[in-house]
């Protein structure tokens, strides 16, 4: 199903994009639809819940964007979520 693929598509490709996301997960999927592109192809937009960290819940607009033979070329994401990690105390403080 594409929406499946795009939900996968979008978890790996959020992990790969910085080392901060390592422990992203999804929470929930508030609604997924899909439109023709611009120029060609087909967009999955997709409205995601994530948790990045304990609790650390952020929920962004994303659109998975396939070529005219349904391959995932990309996804563009509102804004990129902020993760917050335990500071270590500094000693000469």
């Amino acid at each position: 199903d594409e929406a499946q693929q795009a939900l996968r598509y979008v978890l790996t490709e959020m992990k790969r994009l910085s080392n901060q996301y390592r422990y992203l997960r999804l929470v929930n999927v508030q609604s997924v639809s899909k439109g023709s592109a611009n120029f060609n192809g087909t967009n999955t937009f997709l409205d995601l819940e994530f948790d990045m960290l304990k609790e650390q819940l952020s929920r962004h607009d994303i659109i998975v964007f396939r070529s005219e033979d349904a391959a995932i070329t990309g996804m563009a994401i509102d804004e990129f979520p902020q993760v917050k990690f335990r500071q270590i105390p500094d000693p000469d403080v």
